[in-house]
């Protein structure tokens, strides 16, 4: 019988399932997960097959014990050795080396900057809430642009911070976005109008 580096995987995998099919006396989902599985590579005496996505629950009908036995009995008749093997999401090569890769570790100093420009926008916009809730002046035009303007240097202070804490642009003008468009509903005043003010009040969008 051939080594294991010189075992041809599809012909290796087709007779274990053609032994597999003459040992069963009924269909089975076991025998339906095989006749989609696809042998992908022999790796350190393991076998190892893979599934489409699409149906990759008919996997678990192969890793019930006694059928995991059957399959690995078929395979050491065929090749003369104790294999094992696997089943994976996937039907490539490239399925199985992206899995043995190790993801990378996470960027710590990011997640924690991250972290504080999140809390700081999540902290001003509860604190515009705080001071709508308060603002007695609802119903004044005057009163409401006085707010406008306070809320606007809030605002400012807090996206000077975020700025350079934030880890892309885009996240920088969402959170900015949402703040202005916040303030929009509260003065009544269409979140262009806000924003144009604070542009000019301020500088540009950053």
């Amino acid at each position: 019988m051939a080594s294991a580096p010189d075992l041809d995987v599809d012909a290796l995998w087709e007779h274990a399932r053609q032994l597999l099919f003459e040992w069963s006396d009924r269909a089975t989902p076991a025998l339906q997960a095989m006749r989609v599985a696809v042998p992908i590579t022999l790796e350190d005496g393991t076998l190892i097959i893979g599934i489409d996505p699409r149906i990759h629950h008919l996997a678990s009908h192969l890793q019930v014990p006694t059928q995991r036995n059957e399959i690995r009995r078929a395979l050491k008749e065929v090749s003369g050795m104790d294999l094992d093997f696997r089943v994976i999401e996937g039907t490539e090569l490239a399925d199985w080396e992206r899995l043995k890769t190790p993801p990378a570790p996470p960027d710590l100093p990011r997640l924690e900057t991250e972290r504080v420009a999140e809390s700081a926008w999540e902290e001003l916009s509860m604190r515009m809430h705080r001071e709508y809730k308060d603002f007695k002046g609802k119903q004044q035009p005057l009163a409401r642009v006085d707010f406008l303007f306070r809320m606007l240097e809030d605002i400012a202070q807090v996206a000077d911070r975020a700025e350079r804490q934030e880890p892309t642009a885009k996240g920088f003008q969402r959170h900015l976005t949402q703040a202005l468009e916040r303030l929009s509903g509260m003065t009544d005043l269409p979140p262009t109008a806000v924003a144009l003010e604070y542009v000019r009040r301020f500088g540009e969008l950053h």
